[in-house]
């Protein structure tokens, strides 16, 4: 078989585990953060270096001149997707690495030093060879550039070596291979068998990492599934407080002996109300539609109305209502501007409940106009404040949503919950 015929195949078919690669990246369920999103970048360049060298074996099997244009089009774009694939990694490898220690600047500058200076080196060649097969008067600066690659090389062991101790074995090893492979293939290409080697090494490398990184991900869903369960359990007890049972039992009891249809009426609340509550701890969607959790809002607000009489005023400012939210989330805020600011004032006060869209996010906001706190003395107060900081954790876990409490003494709490679009649409 000819010798660019199989290495352009070898490349072409390194090419397709690339894109691969990158499909299952894209594809990959959670949010992204910078170090996946570094990844992709790098798996982009590595496509870019396979196709570069496929296309230009193909020529040299048509029996293309190597001094043709098309030829040396893209051996500069294999050479710069080849050093663009070294500096990548160094930034993937530091922001990998930050995730567990502090990562001093110095080292991805001085990465960057070699790369530049093996790229640099690596045109001048290219300025004086007709390819990268040649010999003649740049051959010194062919040479001297591989020298600088090989630094590289070192000082990535170095990097990886002066971290070992906050990396797993695993981790150390997975990440090696992206020095180890590429010098293995680096002896093929000394014994001068013709085969391209090193693309096929690389992409061997990032398939290892890409296959590592999914399993670091399903296992990060795992623990965060494990999470969501407890604190699903924990405001599922919170919701069960014996005090609001007895209360509303209470009223319920009082009504059916004055007003019996409006104690069927509280009756018709309170079993919509546990329903709902046990609907959410028993099911497995995380999302509802905003109008379903204003609607156990409703239930719960029509029970303490029933119990607080005029004393406890209600405002609905709904401008959208066409977007999802975590289960639970609206209601236990409520609850509180109900419990810590109606119920402490003896002339009772206001909810305001109201909804907007923004530009990239939709907002909810619960206000009432309580006796309010202090913010900074509550945070040290030593008390937990389950439902708040359940809440909060659930909007960051599930839709990376934010929630936000801005409190005055004397004047009342304004709770604000904001949700990003990309994860509050369904179609």
């Amino acid at each position: 078989m000819n010798q660019y015929y199989f290495n352009a195949s070898l490349l072409t078919f390194s090419s397709a585990v690339t894109v691969c690669i990158l499909a299952g990246n894209l594809m990959e369920r959670g949010r992204q953060d910078a170090c996946t999103d570094i990844f992709h970048r790098l798996v982009i360049l590595n496509l870019i270096y396979n196709l570069m060298g496929s296309l230009g074996e193909f020529y040299m099997y048509s029996g293309g001149a190597r001094d043709h244009n098309f030829y040396r089009f893209t051996d500069v774009l294999l050479s710069l997707a080849y050093y663009g694939l070294l500096h990548m990694f160094t930034k993937f490898l530091l922001t990998y690495i930050s995730g567990h220690t502090q990562v001093s600047k110095w080292w991805l500058i001085i990465a960057r030093i070699f790369v530049l200076s093996a790229m640099f080196l690596w045109f001048i060649y290219l300025s004086f060879a007709d390819g990268p097969q040649s010999s003649g008067s740049g051959e010194r600066f062919y040479h001297v550039s591989n020298i600088a690659v090989y630094a590289y090389a070192v000082f990535i062991m170095i990097i990886l070596l002066a971290h070992r101790t906050e990396l797993t074995r695993v981790e150390l090893l997975i990440l090696m291979t992206f020095v180890i492979l590429p010098t293995i293939s680096s002896f093929f290409r000394l014994a001068n068998t013709g085969i391209v080697t090193l693309q096929p090494a690389i992409t061997i490398s990032v398939l290892l990492i890409s296959n590592f990184l999914h399993m670091n991900q399903a296992k990060r869903l795992q623990e965060q599934e494990k999470e969501l369960a407890e604190k699903q359990r924990q405001i599922m007890m919170s919701q069960i407080r014996p005090h609001f049972l007895f209360n509303v039992l209470n009223t319920i009891h009082i009504l059916c002996e004055t007003e019996p249809l409006k104690a069927q009426e509280a009756i018709n609340y309170f079993s919509r109300y546990l329903r709902a509550n046990l609907d959410y701890l028993t099911g497995k969607e995380k999302m509802i539609p905003i109008r379903t959790e204003l609607e156990h809002v409703d239930y719960y607000l029509k029970l303490e109305k029933m119990r607080y009489g005029d004393d406890l005023q209600i405002v609905r400012d709904i401008k959208s209502d066409n977007f999802w939210v975590p289960s639970l989330t609206v209601q236990p805020i409520v609850e509180n501007a109900v419990k810590h600011g109606i119920h402490s004032r003896p002339e009772g006060g206001t909810i305001i409940i109201s909804t907007r869209e923004r530009e990239d996010y939709y907002e909810i906001r619960v206000s009432d106009d309580g006796k309010g706190f202090d913010p900074v003395a509550s945070a040290n107060d030593g008390k937990q404040h389950i439902g708040l900081r359940n809440v909060r954790e659930r909007l960051n876990a599930v839709c990376g949503g934010r929630l936000l409490v801005d409190s005055t003494l004397g004047e009342g709490t304004v709770v604000r919950m904001y949700l990003p679009k990309r994860e509050s649409e369904r179609n």
